[in-house]
């Protein structure tokens, strides 16, 4: 559930340099291994499910008619 949702920030949300340690890593982690990274937000505003999923959908689609993985 986001956060706007819940009207609050979880434990990892309040933690600023928690979460920056986990993007850091995480981002680190998809280098490593040449996953391909999904950007969630839009400048300061996070994007719609609906956006994030055609993003997803499309990257998807694109590997298996090319057969790219």
């Amino acid at each position: 559930m986001l956060r706007r949702e819940r009207g609050r920030e979880d434990i990892h949300e309040s933690d600023a340099a928690y979460m920056l340690k986990s993007y850091n890593a995480y981002k680190e982690i998809a280098e490593k291994f040449h996953w391909k990274v999904i950007d969630c937000s839009a400048g300061n505003f996070a994007k719609s499910a609906i956006d994030i999923h055609e993003e997803i959908f499309g990257l998807v689609e694109t590997m298996l008619i090319y057969n790219v993985f």
